[in-house]
């Protein structure tokens, strides 16, 4: 069952990132996943090759501010994100974006909550936010006969998922180890 706690880690995560040791180059790897695009997807509204992109997540190759200026015009990225690490991962238009695609699907006020919250979740936790809704949209055709309410529902497949998502956790931790 969700927890206060629980809900507020997952809603209200800003997607800020108080520490990174990390470079400019992982945090332009880290980008491109976040929106799940594939190298060739990421790179050619940016005017760059797979292979460019393979090489500057490879420290191959360093990230230009030409660059860093078209992920901020395509993708909305945070320059200064880019540059240190500090800050959200993308410019807050979060506003715009929920009036586009409320526009766009005609979504009610409930579903506009949705997408604001996903939309400012950090990567992880909207890679297992869709993963979660993906897993719920299965389960309703699978298990339409079962007697439980909608939130029951979602209650036990987003349980199951983070259950199995703690196990796999468990599992690499131990891996680690080993």
């Amino acid at each position: 069952m969700f927890t206060k706690s629980t809900l507020c880690d997952i809603f209200h995560a800003g997607g800020e990132c108080m520490h990174d040791d990390g470079t400019i180059n992982d945090r332009f790897k880290e980008l491109r996943l976040a929106l799940d695009l594939s190298q060739e997807q990421f790179g050619a509204p940016i005017g760059l090759t797979k292979s460019s992109v393979s090489n500057i997540e490879k420290h191959v190759r360093n990230l230009n501010e030409r660059v860093i200026m078209l992920l901020e015009s395509k993708f909305k990225a945070s320059p200064q994100w880019l540059h240190t690490g500090l800050g959200n991962m993308f410019l807050d238009v979060g506003s715009d974006f929920v009036a586009e695609m409320s526009a766009k699907y005609q979504l009610s006020d409930f579903q506009q909550t949705l997408v604001r919250a996903v939309y400012e979740m950090p990567p992880e936790l909207q890679r297992m936010a869709v993963e979660v809704a993906r897993k719920i949209a299965a389960d309703s055709y699978r298990n339409a006969e079962i007697d439980e309410t909608e939130h029951e529902r979602i209650e036990r497949i987003t349980n199951q998922y983070l259950d199995a998502h703690e196990s796999q956790a468990t599992t690499q931790q131990t891996d680690k180890k080993a």
